[in-house]
């Protein structure tokens, strides 16, 4: 069912982003221009060296390898040490690197349990998606921000598919990372909760 939703939300989350994105006007940074003076070149050379750094440190832990790059780059820049600078070489092998991890997860007997039951399953996405499409709604009034950065931070997609999105679509990526983080760590904090209440009201 993860897989399904995942595979829905990341379709209409692109469809939508491409129909949306020319509304999106995003803060852009001048290109060579740093808060302490360092060159393009340097804020990637520094962004790689702080990104293996923090992954090898997050490995450690559940999600850290996600987490940690996050809250470290996130640090990093708010605290005007530099500029995150992604070169798009590193951006494609990121992109093909998770489209592999999530394609090879797939086998024969999780392909024939998801055609049987893919009605069901699609149905559920869908509906799962309209509700948080409509809170986006909400919540783009009430913040004041586009409609397609909200949908993109409220969509039930995970971290990483909506970063992508977001960034292909000059969307606000800081709010959907920022909104997109703290949905992950509630789920980690009630889910677990919610999950044994679930299993004493159907027992």
């Amino acid at each position: 069912m993860q897989y399904v939703r995942v595979v829905c939300v990341v379709l209409i989350g692109a469809v939508v982003s491409h129909a949306l994105g020319s509304e999106v006007t995003s803060p852009q940074i001048p290109a060579g221009t740093a808060p302490l003076g360092f060159t393009v070149p340097a804020n990637g050379i520094l962004t790689i060296l702080v990104l293996i750094g923090s992954v090898l440190i997050g490995a450690r832990f559940p999600a850290g390898a996600l987490l940690v790059p996050l809250l470290a780059g996130s640090a990093m820049q708010l605290g005007g040490v530099f500029i995150i600078d992604l070169p798009q070489w590193l951006l494609c092998l990121a992109y093909g690197a998770l489209g592999c991890y999530v394609g090879l997860r797939f086998d024969r007997e999780t392909f024939d349990f998801v055609v049987r039951r893919l009605p069901s399953m699609l149905l559920s996405a869908l509906a799962l998606i309209a509700l948080c499409a409509l809170s986006a709604l909400f919540i783009a009034k009430l913040l004041g921000k586009d409609f397609l950065s909200v949908y993109l931070a409220t969509s039930p997609g995970g971290l990483d598919s909506m970063a992508i999105i977001a960034l292909d679509t000059q969307a606000d990526v800081g709010l959907v990372l920022a909104m997109q983080t703290m949905r992950l760590f509630g789920v980690i904090l009630v889910g677990p909760y919610l999950a044994r209440q679930i299993i004493r009201l159907s027992r």
